[in-house]
């Protein structure tokens, strides 16, 4: 959901569970929602998606804040689908050891963000600092797409153009096609 909801996801995670009666639930927010082909960017909006699964072949998978709460992570996890947030500076560390824990290595999800001060994840309940998200079993049949993916730049930079969520420059050089 949309930043813009920041101080409502309590309520409206409530409100989703009594309207839906679906126990567990898991998201994050973001400055950007894309739904059904459209991109809401710094606009109020929100997009669920449920499904249906068996409790033995997914777990909600709690805000992991350190490298040692993995440990604690069902063994036979084998598909993972999480939200990191970015102010935890050990969150590729998370990504990588929860990947290393789960008998298929295969870790999908994003980044939460606002333009807030923090950017809350849903784990069954309103967390932040860390990765969320949920393990799904071997049973469960995925089928998966890359719609985006990202590299190191290296050393850091500073974005000196942009147009909303599009950098147009960086250190003043513009971006090359």
């Amino acid at each position: 959901m949309a930043d813009a909801f920041a101080g409502e996801l309590d309520a409206i995670l409530a409100f989703f569970r009594s309207a839906t009666g679906v126990a567990h639930w898991t998201g994050s927010e973001g400055v950007g929602v894309c739904a059904s082909g459209v991109e809401y960017l710094e606009a109020p909006a929100m997009a669920v998606m449920l499904g249906e699964f068996a409790a033995a072949d997914f777990s909600m998978l709690p805000v992991l804040r350190t490298p040692q709460d993995i440990d604690a992570q069902p063994s036979d996890a084998y598909f993972a689908v999480v939200h990191g947030d970015p102010s935890n500076n050990r969150i590729q560390e998370l990504i990588e050891g929860l990947s290393a824990h789960l008998s298929s290595g295969f870790v999908v999800g994003g980044l939460s963000s606002s333009r807030g001060e923090s950017a809350a994840q849903i784990s069954d309940g309103v967390v932040s600092g860390g990765l969320s998200g949920v393990l799904f079993s071997e049973r469960v049949k995925l089928a998966t797409r890359l719609t985006q993916g990202v590299s190191p730049l290296g050393p850091r930079h500073r974005i000196t153009a942009a147009n909303k969520n599009v950098i147009g420059s960086l250190d003043h050089r513009p971006h090359s096609r």
